[in-house]
């Protein structure tokens, strides 16, 4: 450990944030527990590797190359830090995210930077290079080759997605895919312009977005540059996130009448009778639903994905509170148009779909 801070000090890192670890309602338990830079929750063997992993990244000429390569430092950066902890039952150790949060404990697990491989190829434990890269690969080859899970007996069987492909290039033709990040109270949507909404609500103060999201922000700032728009800001932090957050002074009311304002304006963004999902880990009250979403016709079904099918029995046929629901609801025109069913939604050649997240 003696020898990687002497080496640290010695090649004058460029990619270890120094920046002060701002006040927050989550990053306050940082400040308890000493935490006052970023750079202190990382010891001086991961500050090496890290530090030496961004120089090899930052020396690669290929831009897509390059961003791949930081998509995958962003993931290591969960396990290479002093917050994380040992999962016993699964023999390997827990990222710093795995409970939404920064949890400090007086022990603290060091996965191997590099990772380790056994004899027969497989990488073991977690939070290594070959582990993240591994997971990297599994990704972009689901791209290239969708599937659904589904259960069979006590098994879950891949069913694969014919003629499907995620990426530019799919179905013979070039997509156009725009990754745009703003508020979803601001952003400027034409009348009946898209097709489908996909969202996944915050959780009022459970989650604090910006507070846990700066953790690698300030190392991939330094990495990617500043050029990109994504980077441009010198924090993920925002006036507009909505979460309940007593340092910010962002409260109850704050939350829902603006989780009311971004569902009114996507009811008027979509075209007649097209749907949304609203993804959240537990049922919310029809009461809710009218408060929040007074636009739509939500209906009070609450679906979750097959895979999840056989962990109900547990609880008496019951969806158990840790497993995603999903609700459909299109916007409600029918007193205004007088009809009373929904009229079949048509498939479009080229559908514009918005994707809503934190």
């Amino acid at each position: 450990m003696e020898a990687a801070a002497k080496r640290c000090e010695d090649i004058v890192p460029r990619f270890v944030p120094d920046e002060e670890i701002p006040s927050g309602d989550e990053t306050a338990r940082l400040h308890r527990w000493g935490y006052l830079r970023y750079k202190d929750m990382f010891n001086p063997r991961q500050l090496l590797g890290l530090e030496l992993s961004c120089r090899f990244i930052a020396s690669v000429e290929n831009t897509r190359i390059r961003h791949a390569l930081a998509t995958n430092l962003s993931d290591l950066l969960r396990y290479q830090n002093m917050l994380c902890r040992y999962d016993a039952a699964a023999l390997k150790s827990l990222d710093v995210f795995s409970v939404h949060g920064f949890p400090v404990s007086l022990i603290q697990c060091e996965s191997n930077f590099l990772g380790i491989v056994n004899g027969n190829g497989s990488n073991v434990g977690s939070g290594g290079w070959s582990n993240i890269v591994d997971k990297y690969v599994k990704a972009k080859s689901y791209c290239d080759a969708p599937f659904e899970v589904q259960r069979s007996g006590s098994r879950n069987v891949r069913v694969p997605i014919p003629d499907e492909r995620i990426g530019e290039q799919g179905n013979g033709r070039r997509r156009v895919v725009a990754i745009r990040c703003r508020s979803a109270m601001k952003v400027e949507l034409a009348p009946r312009s898209l097709d489908a909404v996909f969202t996944d609500p915050p959780y009022f103060g459970n989650v604090q977005y910006g507070e846990l999201m700066d953790f690698c922000y300030v190392w991939l700032r330094r990495l990617v540059g500043t050029d990109t728009e994504e980077f441009s800001r010198p924090s993920t932090k925002s006036p507009d996130e909505l979460t309940g957050n007593a340092t910010e002074g962002r409260d109850l009311v704050f939350f829902t009448e603006g989780l009311s304002a971004v569902y009114r304006r996507l009811a008027r963004a979509l075209r007649s009778h097209s749907l949304t999902t609203i993804t959240r880990w537990k049922p919310i009250a029809p009461s809710v639903w009218r408060f929040w979403m007074p636009a739509w016709c939500v209906p009070p079904l609450f679906p979750a994905p097959r895979k999840w099918e056989g962990r109900f029995t547990s609880t008496g046929g019951r969806p158990p509170s840790s497993i995603p629901f999903s609700s459909v609801g299109r916007p409600d025109e029918r007193r205004a148009a007088g009809s009373p069913t929904p009229r079949t939604i048509s498939r479009q050649s080229s559908p514009k779909i918005w994707i809503i997240s934190v």
